[in-house]
């Protein structure tokens, strides 16, 4: 037998089929390979227990989406004429001026105030949801 590529996927493409298991007179009560449970070996994880484990990592992934999704960040402008909120991707959920905002900057300076508090925010959010 040429050897395997992973024991627990079978043979390998080279391997004689008949050389992976042995004679049922030469059975040990062992099994020879990871899968040999689908003949009749119950000494593997039962359906129960996979599914167990499945419905608990799914109830886990659930929780982590539903924190991750709950995140939002905020940040204001470099002057403090803009705020902007964003939610767990960086999308703008929210945008706030101050009263003076357009007395007191062009509408180009005003621009630049929500582009920076919009990035300043989004990478808040990104630090968020990696801590979370």
């Amino acid at each position: 037998m040429s050897g395997s590529n992973w024991d627990a996927f079978g043979p390998a493409a080279d391997d004689d089929p008949r050389e992976a298991l042995p004679d049922r007179g030469q059975t040990t009560g062992q099994p020879t390979r990871d899968w040999d449970f689908l003949r009749g070996d119950d000494s593997g994880p039962t359906t129960e227990a996979m599914t167990a484990q499945l419905e608990e990592f799914l109830e886990v992934a659930k929780d982590a989406q539903s924190a991750v999704a709950a995140v939002t960040a905020d940040a204001w402008g470099r002057v403090h004429l803009v705020h902007v909120t964003v939610n767990s991707a960086g999308v703008v959920i929210s945008t706030e001026f101050d009263a003076d905002a357009l007395r007191r900057s062009s509408l180009a300076s005003l621009a630049t105030a929500v582009t920076e508090a919009a990035q300043a925010a989004a990478a808040a959010a990104r630090t968020a949801v990696r801590s979370s």
